[in-house]
């Protein structure tokens, strides 16, 4: 079984791989480019993928984290593709995922540290 370290850091490179694919970008850019959306819809499936598998006990001890949202993105991205709302989309990932990149970054130095 895979540890809860290892979902963390695929949600950190998940987050980081989304901030690399928008940087300079802005929605126009996003809405025109349907290769980079489909990048963002994989990395947060990735984000809420991993996030539905941390123990609850990790979860547990990081209410901070708003787990319950990234597990819900996952499924709302994987079956409800067709009626994605771009516009939501572009401010979870402009707002919400650099500041879950961050809680995500702290909880593993926290408790994996090197």
């Amino acid at each position: 079984m895979r540890r809860d370290e290892l979902f963390l850091r695929d949600i950190l490179e998940a987050a980081e791989r989304i901030a690399s694919r928008i940087a300079g970008g802005n929605f126009a850019s996003l809405a025109a480019d349907e290769d980079v959306q489909d990048v963002i819809l994989r990395r947060l499936t990735v984000i809420g993928e991993a996030a539905a598998k941390l123990t609850d006990d990790l979860r547990a001890r990081h209410p901070e984290v708003p787990w319950k949202k990234a597990i819900a993105l996952r499924s709302r991205v994987t079956h409800e593709y067709f009626g994605i709302d771009w516009p939501i989309i572009w401010k979870t990932i402009t707002e919400d995922i650099p500041a879950l990149h961050d809680q995500i970054a702290e909880i593993l130095r926290a408790e994996f540290p090197d």
